[in-house]
């Protein structure tokens, strides 16, 4: 079970498409600039100018631990 031990992305990709039901199967992806990790401001204000839904890895254990209970 994900979020048992560790709380990385493997495990939380898993956690995400087990609540929705679907085989758990996730595939992640880093956001980049200037060769180094994109900053989180900037990955979540990319997000909200596309449309797209951006997750912290708390609300994931968050939802889970009720998801799972």
């Amino acid at each position: 079970r994900p979020l048992e031990t560790r709380f990385g992305h493997t495990e939380l990709g898993v956690a995400l498409t087990s609540m929705a039901g679907v085989t758990p199967v996730a595939v992640g992806c880093e956001m980049m600039t200037e060769g180094t990790a994109l900053p989180k401001e900037d990955a979540r204000s990319y997000a909200e100018e596309h449309g797209l839904v951006f997750l912290e890895g708390a609300e994931i254990v968050e939802a889970w631990s009720a998801w799972s209970a």
